[in-house]
């Protein structure tokens, strides 16, 4: 399935080239989000519903910064949370702050290796999978000095297809 460049806004971006960056960026991500979907969908037995769930599948790009924390503060980042999207693909910078809570509630810090990804499922995913697919608690925790930049990319079906396209068991 083709990314859908026709519904995506740069909104007021300074220059064509940056939109057209993010664009491209984009849409490679969306080609590993549509990978993921299929295995899990072939491993379900439903890959007959996995191209009306990419086709009703929503595209959101955010763009992140957390600023180092400063000499008083004890806690910069985000609060503790899962995502209520199906998937989030998530890419950063070197500075590693991500912390992922295990089922048995231990608090893990992700190790991103440069030029990877970490994917991790969504509330609507675990929804679907009738809590087979976890949604991990997650967070992200600063130290040091320097700012941590993520892209986040988040993959929301349509409301109807979480409904009807669900995995059996």
């Amino acid at each position: 399935m083709d990314f859908k460049t026709s519904q995506i806004s740069c909104g007021q971006m300074e220059t064509d080239h940056f939109c057209e960056t993010m664009l491209s960026y984009a849409k490679l991500v969306s080609e590993l989000e549509q990978k993921v979907n299929r295995m899990v969908f072939e491993s379900y037995g439903v890959e007959k519903n996995y191209e009306s769930h990419v086709g009703s599948t929503t595209y959101l790009l955010r763009v992140m910064k957390y600023r180092a924390p400063q000499m008083d503060e004890s806690e910069v980042g985000s609060q503790t949370h899962t995502d209520k999207s199906f998937i989030t693909i998530l890419h950063q910078n070197q500075v590693n702050a991500l912390e992922v809570q295990a089922r048995n509630g231990q608090w893990i810090a992700v190790d991103f290796p440069l030029a990877s990804f970490v994917v991790m499922a969504g509330d609507a995913y675990m929804a679907w999978s009738n809590d087979r697919i976890h949604a991990p608690r997650h967070q992200v925790n600063m130290s040091g000095n320097k700012s941590r930049y993520a892209n986040g990319t988040i993959f929301i079906p349509q409301r109807d297809s979480t409904d009807t396209r669900r995995a059996s068991g």
